[in-house]
């Protein structure tokens, strides 16, 4: 079980640390009793240079405390430990200093097989497995949150409520598009079922 717990809390600076460590205790026992799994505790990212660099540099020194917090923790309970916040490549990775953007987090897989110890897997292109998922999404949510719904559907659907027809019409284009996704899937596990 992996936990990645500890960013928003860090804006609480060091007054909120002492309140932080008995959540996450808390947190950690009782996903201990009720689960039983093996655990992963994670750090947060450092911010990148985002913003103005005094703020920048006070969220990462409150990033670090609630870092090292956790870490302390996952070594007493003798949990692994991924440790992201020193990882200065991922930290460039994102597209606003706090998220990772598509290559960052396909770095992430990287920087948690080495920081586990594990031996990394090749990995096949997933990009056109993606594209299609993406595609498949859009036509999910334009059937099931159409703009405009309450023309479609609503209160004003005299005037254009003609058009409510047409979202019956993505349910193939969503089945069409899941089976492409699946033999793609296929392909990718050499035919594997």
């Amino acid at each position: 079980l992996f936990i990645a717990y500890g960013t928003n809390e860090s804006f609480d600076g060091p007054e909120g640390l002492e309140r932080f460590k008995k959540e996450l205790t808390k947190l950690l026992d009782d996903l201990t009793k009720s689960t039983g799994a093996r655990m992963v505790l994670v750090s947060p990212l450092k911010q990148g240079e985002w913003l103005a660099p005094a703020k920048v540099a006070e969220n990462n020194a409150n990033l670090a405390l609630y870092s090292n917090a956790i870490a302390a923790e996952a070594q007493k309970r003798g949990h692994a430990f991924v440790d992201l916040f020193s990882d200065e490549k991922l930290t460039a990775a994102t597209y606003n200093s706090i998220h990772l953007d598509d290559k960052g987090y396909r770095y992430l897989a990287t920087v948690i097989e080495r920081e586990l110890g594990l031996n990394p897997i090749k990995r096949p292109d997933l990009e056109t497995l993606r594209q299609l998922v993406v595609q498949k999404n859009q036509f999910f949510f334009d059937q099931w949150r159409p703009a405009n719904e309450i023309y479609l559907f609503g209160q004003r659907r005299h005037e254009q409520g003609t058009n409510a027809k047409e979202m019956p019409m993505f349910t193939p284009l969503i089945e069409a598009k899941e089976k492409e996704i699946n033999a793609q899937r296929i392909a990718l596990m050499g035919g594997a079922r």
